[in-house]
Order: C-alpha cells, then sequence, then structure tokens
C-alpha cells in the first residue's frame, strides 16, 4: 500500500482522526508553521511524516491522560513505591528480630537501666570499701600520694569487672513482652 500524501490540511484531520487522535478543524492550522509540521521537498504532507508529529504533539482519543493526572499518577506510583520499600524494610527489620540480631527498644532500654543501677552501687560502695586502704597506703604522708593513686586505680578496675561480670539478660524471642504466639 502506497503511502497518502496531503496538499490540505482538511484530509490531514480526516486521516489523524481515523488513526484515532482528537483534534479540531482549526487545531491543524496552528501546527502547520515552519519549525512545526513541514511539507516534503515535493510540496506534499506525507502520512509516515505526519504520524511522527502526531504521536509526539496530538493525544490519542483513547488516552484521556492530561498533564495533571499524569503528574498525579506519578505521585501515586513514588507513594506506592516508597510504601512498598517500607513495607520490604519492616519485614526485614521482623526477620532480623526473629533471628535474634534485634531487640525491643524497651528491653534494650530495660537492661541498659540494670546495668547503670549496677554500676552506680558499685561507685557508690567504692569509697566505703577503700577508705581504710587509702589511709593505710597514705600513712599520713603526702609524698605516699603515687601509691594511693595506685591502689585507687586497682580498685576502680576490680568495681569495673564486678559490672562487665553482672550476668547477660538475654530474652529469647518467644518471650519478649507485648508479643503474641497466636
Amino acid at each position: 500500500m502506497a503511502e497518502r500524501t496531503f496538499e490540505k490540511a482538511q484530509p490531514m484531520v480526516r486521516c489523524l482522526r481515523e488513526m484515532g487522535y482528537e483534534l479540531g478543524k482549526n487545531t491543524i492550522y496552528r501546527h502547520l508553521k515552519p519549525d512545526k509540521l513541514e511539507p516534503g521537498k515535493d510540496g506534499l504532507y506525507h502520512e509516515d511524516d505526519i504520524l511522527k508529529y502526531a504521536h509526539k504533539h496530538f493525544r490519542k482519543a483513547e488516552d484521556k491522560t492530561t498533564p495533571e493526572k499524569a503528574k498525579e499518577e506519578r505521585s501515586l506510583a513514588d507513594v506506592t513505591l516508597r510504601a512498598k520499600e517500607a513495607s520490604a524494610r519492616i519485614n526485614e527489620l521482623k526477620l532480623q528480630k526473629a533471628q535474634g540480631q534485634l531487640m525491643e527498644r524497651e528491653l534494650v532500654e530495660l537492661e541498659f537501666a540494670k546495668r547503670t543501677a549496677v554500676f552506680k552501687k558499685s561507685f557508690l560502695a567504692f569509697a566505703r570499701e577503700v577508705t581504710a586502704g587509702v589511709i593505710a597506703q597514705a600513712e599520713g604522708n603526702p609524698a605516699a600520694a603515687a601509691k594511693v593513686q595506685a591502689y585507687l586505680e586497682r580498685q576502680a578496675r576490680i568495681s569495673m569487672d564486678r559490672l562487665a561480670r553482672a550476668p547477660e539478660v538475654l530474652i529469647p524471642a518467644h518471650e519478649m513482652p507485648g508479643e503474641s504466639n497466636a
């Protein structure tokens, strides 16, 4: 089948409408300008050129997408994508929690509070526990300060070791508060 050519605008409009493009009678005239839709070297408008131009500049009848609607659809697609990414991240965190790689924040804070209490108690008792040793080491002599400092550092290390030896609290996933195993 030979390519159709057009000399005038009205047959072009009929051809484009047959191809499913929506355009009014005068629409084509606004596009028949230099740097827009131009005739070929033979002075005729060729069907292939017209269809290429129409594809870029005109809307098909079944395509009711306006620029605003297209923007809204892209925005909705972006929101949907972000929701899917968030859901995947939540599922990943749940898996890590089930595998024992993560703990609930409340449990971590509870464990930290327990460790802090042990630390505080140890250091509050420190002065009482070492007072007699400080007096004995210093023998009332300011020159014995180095001996006193070494003694206090040893006692501080002992207190810190007590904290480090405090039993770890491991809570299996099936015992975590707020979880139901139904």
